[in-house]
């Protein structure tokens, strides 16, 4: 899937109830972030890919926004792409408690409820799955390298997690 086939899924999306529009614009945010890191030429850089040359990167945008001037593309590519896996951890969780209308539930035994009871397969959820792990390690394991070990690193990776994301949302509402 390609990011102008996601972007038109994504506006077929149903928005005649309030979590109908709630999903439709979390899913255009998701796509304008990754259609931005794109366009900026967006590379993966990650633990030891980084390099010592980040340091400097992080002082050139700080500068940069201090300065009210334009923050270097590849950092922006970067926080686009990050920009759009945090939306697609936060509305797969959140399209896996409406599929079950549930206020309550941790994703990982939401999606495998789901597949066990035959909502998904798990070909369905995969890539959704690897986006969840890759932004909670890097909410809540201190100690990763820079996402170290990060499963989703191109903008195929997240452009396939979205597609999921849009299926699962079809189903949920």
């Amino acid at each position: 899937m390609n990011i102008d086939r996601l972007i038109a899924d994504v506006l077929k999306l149903t928005a005649t109830t309030n979590t109908g529009r709630g999903f439709k614009g979390l899913m255009l945010g998701v796509v304008y972030s990754l259609r931005q890191a794109a366009d900026l030429g967006f590379a993966s850089r990650t633990g030891s890919c980084v390099g010592p040359d980040y340091s400097a990167e992080l002082d050139e945008t700080g500068a940069a926004l201090v300065g009210h001037k334009q923050v270097p593309n590849h950092w922006l590519a970067g926080f686009f792409f990050n920009s759009a896996l945090i939306r697609i951890a936060a509305g797969s969780h959140r399209a896996l408690r409406t599929l079950y209308r549930t206020n309550t539930g941790r994703f990982a035994e939401l999606a495998d409820r789901a597949v066990r009871e035959n909502k998904v397969e798990e070909r369905d959820i995969d890539w959704l799955r690897k986006v969840y792990h890759d932004v909670n390690a890097f909410k809540h394991e201190g100690h990763a390298e820079l996402l170290e070990g990060r499963q989703v690193e191109t903008i195929e990776h997240g452009v396939k997690a979205a597609g999921q994301l849009v299926r699962l949302i079809q189903l949920a509402i």
